[in-house]
């Protein structure tokens, strides 16, 4: 909590759809929701969902509160044979927009962080998998304006800045935290 304000994050992620109407949260609600956003639906692509269900009568009660969802680059950006990753991210974003609105009367905040590639074990187990992982890394690296991934630690700011009394005027909104990948055309130099 900061202050007085409940804050929820959803992380790491997935998609649904709005808790602020209880006729919502009926079960074949749920799964109309997994078949039309997620082909692929399991638990974790519904976490965004069913913490965001479980929190919201919290952030009522309490006057207000921030939830903080976890989007990425694939919330805007298609990537190939990642169509269904990409559809649920999309769904975080409409999801975020949608709670903003439908809480900001009861003083509750929705927002998401988008992070780009970051250094996780399951980024560089994914590099690692690759015939040459260093060259693999390295031309992925270079699609970054500021030529690496992310360290965890630059992630998580953006939420700590979105849960903070510094963003009380943001809501429904997206924080992009991917060096510059998604601002435009990127062409770096040969290696």
């Amino acid at each position: 909590m900061f202050g007085d304000n409940p804050i929820y994050t959803t992380q790491p992620i997935a998609s649904a759809a709005s808790p602020a109407a209880s006729d919502n949260f009926s079960h074949s609600y749920l799964q109309a929701v997994l078949v039309r956003v997620s082909g692929a639906a399991t638990l974790e692509k519904v976490r965004t969902y069913l913490v965001t269900h479980a929190a919201w009568p919290h952030l009522v009660a309490s006057g207000g509160g921030v939830v903080l969802n976890t989007g990425s680059i694939c919330s805007f950006w298609a990537f190939q044979d990642l169509a269904a990753y990409c559809a649920t991210k999309g769904a975080v974003m409409m999801l975020t927009k949608c709670l903003a609105l439908d809480g900001a009367e009861a003083g509750i905040r929705a927002n998401a962080v988008c992070p780009g590639d970051t250094e996780t074990p399951n980024i560089i187990k994914y590099y690692d998998s690759f015939d040459d992982p260093a060259g693999a890394r390295r031309r992925a690296e270079r699609a970054y304006p500021l030529d690496r991934f992310a360290r965890p630690s630059e992630v998580a700011a953006g939420f700590v800045f979105l849960a903070s009394d510094a963003a009380a005027f943001i809501t429904g909104s997206h924080l992009m935290v991917d060096g510059g990948r998604t601002s435009g055309a990127w062409y770096p130099q040969p290696i």
